[in-house]
């Protein structure tokens, strides 16, 4: 049996590879992606996930709907020089040898409702099953706490990649990036008492995706 995933991420060259690996586990059903502006504007990030899907070719696409344009309360901060101005390294520069784009513009398919509707219904379809694996700002996840608690409750499993515990931040010394992009979201999502498994830079600095890996997926 396969468990059901919602990925909601920022990409982002770690999150497109994160994407890959789940995509490529029999284990995982991906059945929803929702994007959340982070590393590149949301509608980048939207673009991205059309790009990582059109070069993946699933037998099965997922439901996909853009979120958070902008952190709750602060001003929107990115990180183009990490991840290229396209949040994919510049992938649209990439050409194939005799000329011509390499990757050409991809199928879209955008549901017309936001992410954290999206997150709440995927919630409803498949209760205490879907594990939803947050790779950005927890923007679409306190908006989805604010206006259904009870369903978001009903997440068998909540994984976070971000945060640092007992090592430096990505941004300020203390500061990880996830957290640090909306800082009053990260606060809701951590005291609504969900069952959420964090994956901070302590970890990921020490997790390596070998060329075997992603030659797997």
């Amino acid at each position: 049996m396969t468990t059901p995933l919602l990925i909601d991420t920022d990409p982002g060259i770690d999150d497109a590879l994160a994407i890959l690996v789940a995509f490529g586990s029999p284990e995982l059903s991906v059945e929803a992606i929702t994007t959340v502006a982070g590393n590149v504007e949301v509608s980048l990030c939207t673009e991205n996930i059309f790009r990582i899907l059109d070069i993946l070719r699933p037998s099965r696409r997922p439901r996909v709907a853009q979120g958070a344009a902008v952190p709750l309360r602060q001003p929107l901060v990115t990180a183009p020089h990490v991840h290229g101005s396209d949040g994919l390294g510049n992938l649209e520069r990439f050409e194939e040898p005799g000329g011509g784009p390499r990757y050409g513009e991809p199928f879209r398919f955008l549901e017309t409702l936001d992410a954290a509707d999206l997150i709440l219904q995927t919630i409803k379809e498949f209760p205490d099953q879907l594990v939803l694996v947050a790779l950005g700002p927890l923007s679409n996840l306190a908006l989805a706490l604010q206006r259904d608690p009870e369903t978001l409750a009903r997440c068998a499993r909540i994984v976070i990649m971000g945060g640092a515990i007992a090592t430096c931040g990505n941004v300020t010394p203390v500061a990880e990036f996830n957290m640090y992009v909306d800082p009053d979201a990260a606060a809701i999502v951590f005291a609504a008492g969900l069952p959420i498994d964090l994956v901070p830079l302590d970890v990921t600095r020490k997790v390596m995706l070998s060329r075997g890996i992603l030659q797997g997926a």
